[in-house]
């Protein structure tokens, strides 16, 4: 039985004739039943082909020709064949213990993997005597010493490109190095200036025809052909072996999206720039689309992006999305259109003049555009809009009340503003952005104590929604800013509650309470959401200092926080103590709820568990407030934490993405997390809960959609006070330019998920998002299942399969499991179907993968969570494993490990192979087995240790201690390499674990072997150990009479 090639089904289009081959399998079973028409679950990647609703922007019509039934029909032999198979089964091998190799998502990452350094260098640095860890080629080192090596190779990272980058304040691109690196990179340029969606194999398409049109103006005379040679032969000649160059192919492009293209050529220290434009007879020609490109040595194509392409991106894309809005309109109305967006984005950080050559081509296009449907002749006849949907039709200009609805109520349409089907949409957010690869703090009580003092946290913190995405690059380099902007920011703030007293209004009845002081809340001449608290006329001055006299009144200022008070929370608890708050349990929190009329969130549990609780009042007062020390704010962080605490994982979920969203898109300007906590709980109200399970796209759209109207009325109201203005401080150009960013996330989503997943090292993202992308007409022409079977299913393997390549082997469950699930819901067609099972669809998943370690980690994984023994039918063969020959307990997930005859006996050549297998988990930056084999390796070789240690002292007496000394110094320096290993595992995900844990053994060493001493200094700077750091930098400089040096790691 023979299993589709899942990256080769990526890459490469399937014959249409048998689109369920690849879910054709030895496990298949036959189901006799009727097809039912209806679904009972909604599905967020398929949908009933009865229930999809129609388009006013995509053709839906119904080719009869093309009925589903006919596509997906089984033959009886097809079914026969099904039977033969599962006959077969038993007698299967699934083991393939045999086949041991790297998973890739597809050739390009096979590629970019090629081109790595996978030689790790075990000794310390000759030239400065410490140890270097492989840096990547784009960053700058700020070592001084020569000797460090890159990790990773490039054709574009060269001393001269990189040179040339740095003056001309470019950001090298570099693009996949195969024949059509030359599209990639004009793509690449695409999208960055705002036109998403072109690819490789279209823009070679468009080059082609265009030449076809017009050989004799690209220098294709008749004199090149051979005799009887067809054109058509010719063209795919030519397109193979490339022989019309770089300059030919560039041309027609330029003239067909009216293109300046600026190209430099670099050839070894040389840089021979040149630029290809249009040719026009034309008067009057506006500024062309100006691209940048990079050639080295005439074979390799990369994109030059300007250092500000990211900062102008969000402009530049919604000028030249007008060419596919309202294109029923009019020419003069098409202009006023771009002129009142014109306005509304020049009201930004970026003005009208920096923006007005792009409005000039845009308007130029459409200018074109109409005077083609006129029927006018006109000299550019054969060019192309460069921007163009997703879905091939028009967009809607804006969002409106009533897109808003649908996106929610109607989860299997396209976006009417991205272009995008949402079910599409679902699928990459859910692959590329998985629930589990969300991390952070956050506090799991509302209301701490310490001793008597009660205290809660302020912010993020208390509320659960300071998560991040994992950065799961090499170079970690979203991992460091994070670090750096939580270095900048406080530590967790913590409000301690003031127990004696509380706040009450002044129309409540004080309760019998001897034991609290009550002050009165006063809003007058304050700002919704702040108040003052005036202090009962009963009120002794003698026992107070923190009162302020204003008038006849006297009012509560902010108390003193004593030394032994912050020594006491912060100590313990880790959090620094911002101020002493004074509990409100009066304010009247139903006023809210009881207004909407909203059963679903928050439930009436919540609400009651938030009005028991109160709200907090802390003394920091409105910005323009006119009595700035003697004001309080109302703090509802412990409400908060209750309400996020009742949210649903799918409802976490989509507040995650939409903050790494933000996150990434949002720069230099004042927009703060509960900026977007309190649109969010507000949308969670309307929102049903199981709409972010099933259509979580629609859900995203629709939270960035309200933010927007709210940014846009320049007003953000707080959840808990709906009169408070969060935003009211604001500058108006400051909101204006967060209008054009969440505009531009909500009407380029993909775009955006692809440049976040750039950033924290999901490099299979934006290849997932094109080839989900390039399959829309699957979704038009309501061939589901077949999308099922040609996309979803593979792409959602093919990444199960990166996910346990890096260590994430509960994610790659997961993510085969979702698969499973949404296979059940796709509608059948036929008079027959088959069903898989979950262990059947586990099972060609695991064919899939090459690596071993995969296999048999997701096997346990199955095991453990279904009760079965799959892990025993992937280890089939009788074959000596790792747990056999140790003396200890060691973890399922490296016991598997195949041990050879030679070594069963010698724990040393153990080790030795636990090493090697470390490293090359290590280069495929799987860090759990690269740890966990290590430091068995380690543990190996202490035992050695300790019995030659033993048998040393018994040899003393017959003179044979030499040999046994002479071993032991062997040994240590091995274990001197697998402690450098270590450290170099820590260093990929910049963790004190697991380096920490051996420190001292490694500084035993140390006293040894004091040529580990810089090795020792750069372990202790990654630990963050500065006392440690300094002790060994003496240390250092005793050995070798060396100055200060900068560490590395």
């Amino acid at each position: 039985m023979a299993f589709t090639n899942v990256t080769q089904m990526i890459e490469k289009e399937r014959q249409t004739v048998a689109p369920q081959d690849f879910w054709r399998c030895a496990r298949e079973k036959q189901i006799k039943d009727k097809c039912d028409d209806s679904l009972v679950f909604d599905n967020c990647l398929t949908e009933n082909v009865l229930s999809i609703s129609s388009n006013d922007q995509v053709s839906n019509k119904w080719n009869e020709g093309t009925d589903v039934d006919k596509i997906f029909k089984h033959d009886d032999n097809s079914m026969k064949d099904l039977e033969e198979d599962s006959e077969n089964f038993a007698s299967e091998n699934i083991s393939r213990d045999d086949l041991d190799a790297t998973d890739y998502f597809d050739s390009e990452d096979e590629y970019w993997d090629s081109l790595r350094n996978k030689d790790i260098k075990e000794d310390l640095c000759p030239r400065c005597r410490f140890y270097h860890l492989p840096h990547s080629v784009k960053d700058f080192v700020y070592n001084s010493c020569h000797n460090q090596e890159a990790f990773d190779r490039s054709p574009a990272f060269t001393p001269p490109v990189q040179k040339f980058a740095k003056e001309n304040n470019f950001e090298i691109h570099d693009v996949y190095g195969d024949e059509n690196c030359l599209f990639r990179a004009v793509a690449d340029q695409f999208m960055i200036n705002g036109c998403p969606g072109h690819t490789e194999v279209s823009l070679c398409d468009t080059a082609i025809d265009r030449v076809r049109l017009d050989p004799s103006k690209y220098g294709i005379i008749e004199s090149t052909f051979l005799p009887g040679e067809p054109w058509e032969e010719y063209i795919k000649k030519m397109d193979h072996t490339k022989q019309w160059g770089v300059n030919t192919i560039l041309q027609a492009l330029v003239d067909v999206f009216l293109l300046q293209i600026s190209i430099f050529n670099f050839v070894h220290s040389d840089i021979r720039p040149s630029n290809i434009t249009i040719k026009s007879t034309e008067k009057v020609v506006p500024k062309p689309f100006h691209i940048f490109l990079g050639l080295v040595g005439d074979f390799h194509t990369f994109s030059l992006r300007p250092m500000q392409w990211m900062s102008e991106l969000p402009y530049k894309a919604q000028i030249f999305r007008l060419l596919v809005t309202c294109t029923n309109k009019n020419l003069d109305e098409r202009r006023n259109i771009v002129d009142r967006k014109l306005a509304l984005l020049s009201q930004g950080h970026i003005s009208e003049s920096q923006l007005a050559e792009h409005v000039q081509f845009v308007l130029h296009c459409i200018s074109l555009e109409d005077r083609r449907k006129q029927g006018q002749p006109f000299e550019k006849t054969h060019f192309e809009l460069i921007f163009k949907s997703y879905s091939g039709g028009d967009l809607e200009l804006e969002e409106s009340i009533e897109i808003r609805n649908r996106l929610v109520s109607n989860h299997s349409q396209f976006d009417p503003l991205s272009g995008i089907p949402l079910p599409y949409l679902s699928f990459v957010i859910k692959l590329i952005f998985p629930f589990k690869h969300f991390e952070g703090q956050y506090c799991r009580h509302h209301l701490l104590k310490s001793g008597e003092v009660l205290f809660h946290f302020l912010g993020s913190c208390a509320g659960q929604s300071s998560f991040n995405l994992h950065d799961i690059s090499r170079t970690k380099k979203m991992f460091k800013l994070q670090l750096i902007r939580k270095r900048s920011k406080p530590r967790n703030r913590v409000v301690v509650i003031k127990r004696d007293k509380r706040a009450i209004y002044g129309k409540d009845s004080i309760r019998e309470c001897p034991d609290h002081a009550h002050v009165i809340i006063d809003s007058t001449d304050s700002h919704p959401g702040y108040c003052k608290l005036r202090l009962p006329p009963s009120f002794s001055s003698d026992t107070e200092v923190n009162v302020s006299q204003t008038g006849a009144n006297k009012y509560l200022k902010a108390f003193r926080i004593t030394d032994g008070l912050r020594t006491q929370i912060e100590a313990v608890h880790l959090g620094k103590v911002e101020c002493i708050g004074v509990p409100c349990y009066t304010f009247p929190f139903f006023q809210r709820w009881e207004e909407s009329k909203v059963d679903h969130f928050p439930s009436r549990e919540v609400i009651t568990s938030i009005v028991k609780e109160g709200c907090t009042l802390i003394p920091k007062a409105h910005p323009k407030s006119i009595c700035q020390d003697i004001e309080w704010q109302f703090n509802f962080s412990m409400g908060e934490h209750l309400l996020f605490k009742s949210l649903t994982v799918a409802q976490k979920h989509g507040f995650f993405v939409l903050k790494v969203l933000l996150d990434n898109m949002v720069h230099h300007v004042p927009f703060k997390t509960k900026h977007l906590k309190s649109v969010f709980l507000m949308a969670c109200e309307k929102v049903p809960s199981g709409a972010w399970e099933t259509n979580i796209s629609g859900c995203v759209l629709y939270m960035l959609d309200s933010l927007l109207s709210c940014l846009k009325a320049k007003f953000l109201p707080n959840y808990f006070i709906p009169e408070n203005n969060l935003i009211d401080c604001h500058r108006d150009e400051d909101i204006n330019t967060l209008c054009v960013v969440v505009e531009y996330i909500r009407l380029f989503p993909a775009s955006v998920i692809q440049f976040v997943a750039e950033k924290h090292g999901y490099t299979f993202g934006p290849n997932l998002i094109k080839n989900v992308l390039s399959k829309i007409h699957y979704f038009t022409d309501r061939h589901m299942q077949r999308a099922f079977n040609e996309m979803f299913g593979p792409l959602t393997i093919a990444t199960a399969k990166i996910m346990a390549k890096l260590g994430f082997y509960d994610i790659s469950f997961d993510i085969l499991e979702e698969l499973f699930e949404q296979s059940l819901l796709i509608p059948q067609t036929g008079l027959r179907q088959t069903s898989l099972s979950f262990f059947d669809l586990f099972i060609s998943a695991l064919m899939e993968m090459k690596q071993k370690a995969s296999r048999v980690i997701l096997a346990q994984t199955f095991d453990m969570k279904m009760g079965s023994n799959l892990s025993e039918m992937v280890l089939e063969k009788e074959r000596g494993s790792l747990q056999t020959y140790l003396p200890w307990i060691i973890d399922n997930r490296i016991s598997w490990i195949e041990v050879s005859n030679e070594s069963n006996s010698d724990l040393s050549t153990i080790a030795t192979s636990l090493y090697e297998f470390s490293k090359r988990e290590y280069g495929r930056q799987n860090s759990v087995l690269a740890e966990l084999s290590v430091t068995t390796a380690i543990k190996c070789i202490q035992d050695v240790l300790k019995e030659d240690i033993v048998e040393g002292e018994k040899t003393k007496t017959i003179g044979l201690g030499t040999d046994v000394e002479a071993r032991k110094q062997m040994l240590k320096r091995k274990l001197i390499s697998f402690y450098m290993h270590v450290y170099r595992i820590s260093a990929l995900d910049h963790l004190q674990h697991p380096l920490i844990e051996h420190m001292d053994e490694i500084e035993k060493l140390c006293r040894e072997f004091p040529a580990m001493t810089g090795a020792v200094c750069s372990m202790f700077l990654l630990l963050g150990q500065e006392a440690k750091l300094q002790e060994y930098s003496q240390k250092f400089y005793h050995l070798y009479g060396t100055g200060k040096h900068n560490y590395v790691y």
